[in-house]
């Protein structure tokens, strides 16, 4: 960002850091909503546990995070305990805090997420479910059916030493790589 005071003109250039997979990741199953497979009994138990996380971390929202589910409770622990949480790594849940909106796709933060978990686990990870958490509020009433569970087969990285390339800026109103500007001389200049 860069603001020339003295004219008004400001500068901007939007970046969302996301992290490429070289050959991409398989999609084992499409993605489901919550309300379509899980009951409410668990939809509440996941809202519970997930509270009880973010009060834990001294937080309001926990970018990612380990999941267990039955057909009666569902338990979240920090991806710091991955080990302890899941002793036999078999039937791997992990969640991540997803801002997208759109119903069969997660948003950009899953992709590095799934970086992170096939650099540091890919060796001992080899399918692993995917729950994108959307916590939304609307009209005074809180829901996170529409958040969505998937399957993806993840590859491991552990051994790789390639930088994985990067996308995410953001292209200005020529298309082209570069920032944006906004003149508010017309508001903001006390001459005019």
């Amino acid at each position: 960002t860069f603001a020339d005071l003295k004219k008004y003109h400001f500068y901007y250039w939007f970046c969302f850091p996301a992290l490429c997979f070289l050959e991409g990741v398989q999609l084992l199953q499409e993605p489901v909503s919550l309300e379509h497979s899980f009951s409410a009994k668990q939809i509440s138990s996941l809202q519970a546990a997930y509270d009880d996380l973010c009060t834990s971390r001294g937080t309001t929202a926990v970018p990612h995070f380990l999941l267990k589910y039955t057909d009666d409770s569902v338990e979240v622990a920090p991806l710091k305990d991955l080990t302890s949480f899941f002793p036999d790594l078999k039937k791997i849940t992990v969640g991540v805090y997803d801002p997208c909106t759109l119903p069969q796709h997660p948003g950009w933060p899953l992709r590095n997420f799934l970086i992170l978990l096939a650099k540091k686990w890919g060796s001992q990870l080899d399918v692993l479910e995917v729950l994108c958490f959307r916590d939304r509020t609307l009209q005074g009433s809180r829901s996170v059916q529409h958040s969505i569970i998937f399957r993806v087969k993840l590859p491991d990285l552990t051994a790789s030493a390639v930088c994985p390339k990067s996308v995410g800026w953001e292209k200005n109103a020529k298309g082209a790589m570069g920032p944006r500007s906004v003149n508010l001389s017309e508001c903001m200049d006390p001459k005019r």
